[in-house]
């Protein structure tokens, strides 16, 4: 460990508090100290695609690095605000070194999406640069036709999550900034596969569309958790989030997502206490 870099000795100590289930109180300090230091701070994004570019990446310490980033990227951004500015030189500093990395040819799409949820946690926008190459990668994604395609989008979604600690309103916040940079006529089929994937979690961000102001978007996903529904694939957490839903959109849509409600707990979906919601 006394050869490791400072940094990565860090992001060992971070994740073994977020292992712990209870976080030191310093936790909350680590935006702090590395936000006085903008070299520090691209250490620990050179060390997110260092990481994610290995064969089997250890996910917690990816966990620990983009939890610093995404603090950092916080208090930079309080401090922005704090000046009526919408960014400081450290972040600007960080979005030119993560598009760098980001623009190399054999860059692992695992730290692109480690990188933007840092972002999305942070409530920072990405920068033109760093979003045209999240465009450009779904640009170039083949035919949802394909199986190939749709395995390779599916297991890009699942590090995602695996990155964003689990969380699906952080899943269904980062996904509404990927998928909104694709191209409009290929959105609606990319999302209507949400409700299918292995992942729960994927299945439970999914229902957040029926909220889509595109009615293409909006259908596309009713349809499919009414499919999902079916096939037994509509968690009780999703019950309950399409309970909630349904009082937020207009009354002709109701009998659609009612008729979903129930033939998932026909296929025994239990909704759950609203205490026991993840």
């Amino acid at each position: 460990m006394a050869n490791e870099p400072p940094m990565l000795q860090l992001a060992k100590v971070v994740a073994r508090s977020m292992a712990s289930g209870k976080p030191s109180s310093g936790m909350q300090q680590i935006g702090d100290a590395l936000s006085s230091d903008p070299s520090s701070v691209c250490q620990v994004v050179d060390l997110i695609f260092g990481q994610a570019a290995k064969k089997k990446p250890a996910e917690r310490i990816l966990e620990s690095l983009a939890f610093m980033l995404a603090t950092t990227l916080e208090v930079q951004r309080w401090k922005a605000e704090s000046h009526g500015s919408a960014t400081t030189d450290l972040i600007e500093q960080v979005k030119q070194h993560a598009t760098a990395h980001a623009g190399k040819e054999s860059v692992s799409t695992l730290a692109i999406d480690v990188i933007a949820g840092a972002f999305a946690q942070a409530k920072l926008p990405l920068g033109g640069d760093f979003e045209a190459i999240l465009e450009n990668r779904f640009r170039s994604t083949p035919p949802a036709s394909s199986e190939a395609a749709i395995a390779d989008f599916e297991q890009h979604l699942e590090e995602m999550v695996a990155a964003l600690g689990g969380d699906p309103f952080l899943v269904h916040e980062q996904l509404l900034e990927l998928l909104g940079r694709i191209p409009s006529h290929t959105r609606p089929a990319m999302i209507g596969m949400l409700p299918f994937m292995r992942s729960e979690i994927l299945r439970e961000a999914a229902a957040g569309w029926l909220l889509d102001q595109d009615d293409a978007v909006s259908t596309v996903v009713t349809d499919s958790l009414a499919q999902a529904a079916a096939q037994g694939l509509v968690s009780g957490n999703t019950v309950n989030r399409l309970i909630q839903i349904r009082n937020w959109i207009g009354e002709d849509r109701r009998p659609a997502v009612d008729s979903i409600v129930r033939t998932a707990r026909q296929k025994g979906a239990t909704p759950l206490a609203p205490a026991k919601l993840q």
